[in-house]
């Protein structure tokens, strides 16, 4: 998955100690994603049979947006804790052709939602 996704982030303070702050993030892109080509062949062992078929690779491109928090507290002037959730979604729009052993083709268009929900607490450490 590639993407160019520009965005906004910022730092607020929450407390006038300098020890609490809300960082929020958003940005809006774009986001290429891509399906390999698959081959499948099924076979009847009672009656040895077998009927196949493949799909066409795939790279489509999609509207995508990411939105995100951070509450960071300074526990000391070199570390600090952070707790922090993001939301990440796209939902490209898949062209999918599948062949059979026959030669016979079929196409048709499928949506594939991607979501990303990351929930994290840590401790960060700084060195300057």
């Amino acid at each position: 998955m590639n993407c160019f996704m520009p965005g906004i982030y910022g730092i607020l303070p929450l407390d006038e100690s300098g020890k609490l702050f809300f960082e929020p993030s958003l940005q809006v892109g774009w986001v290429s994603t891509s399906i390999p080509a698959i081959g499948v062949t099924l076979q009847n062992p009672s009656n040895g049979k077998s009927f196949s078929f493949k799909t066409n690779s795939n790279s489509p491109t999609s509207f995508a947006w990411y939105a995100g928090g951070n509450i960071r507290i300074n526990i000391s002037s070199m570390a600090s804790v952070n707790l922090n959730a993001s939301y990440f979604t796209s939902k490209p729009e898949f062209t999918e052709t599948y062949t059979d052993s026959k030669g016979a083709k079929e196409t048709h268009d499928d949506y594939q939602r991607i979501e990303i929900l990351n929930i994290g607490i840590g401790l960060n450490f700084s060195f300057y």
